[in-house]
């Protein structure tokens, strides 16, 4: 009677510290991926359950700044607990340039803010005895229809005199 008592009382402490071991040794695990939409790859994270994913590098994107990691609306606290699969979304907002117009001796000099890839309107500009021939960047005529903003730029007024 004594063996069975024993045997019991040994299968009884065998079974329940297999169930704590079932239930509390292994650690779930969540994977957290980040959609860059259209920026630089940015690698998923697999994340122990009731810890925090790790903030990566910011992702890069040509005429983009980077704005943050959203889930759905909500910008995601990298202070956050993960208690499941999270997929993130960067989010961006267009860089904006300015582009100075100089009236080279003329009135109307100004500056405009343009978003990135963006075309601009030319000022109204005037000089005395002389015409607008066109803006130039550099040695390079603008063409106000087709050629966008992608840096901050000086245009400068070329000038004809009257004969």
């Amino acid at each position: 009677m004594k063996n069975k008592n024993l045997l019991a009382v040994i299968t009884f402490l065998f079974v329940t510290i297999l169930m704590l071991c079932l239930f509390s040794c292994g650690t779930e695990q969540y994977t957290v991926t980040f959609d860059a939409d259209g920026g630089s790859a940015v690698e998923a994270q697999i994340v122990e359950e009731g810890k925090n994913a790790v903030k990566p590098q910011a992702p890069t994107k040509e005429g983009y700044n980077f704005a943050g990691w959203f889930n759905g609306d909500t910008e995601y606290k990298f202070d956050s607990i993960v208690g499941g699969d999270i997929a993130l979304k960067a989010k961006w907002e267009k860089k904006a340039y300015t582009v100075t117009f100089d009236a080279n001796g003329g009135n109307g000099s100004t500056e405009k803010t343009v978003q990135h890839g963006d075309t601009v309107k030319a000022p109204m500009v005037s000089k005395p005895s002389y015409s607008l021939v066109g803006w130039f960047n550099g040695d390079t005529q603008w063409n106000f229809k087709t050629d966008t903003v992608t840096e901050d730029i000086t245009l400068v007024a070329k000038w004809e005199a009257f004969n």
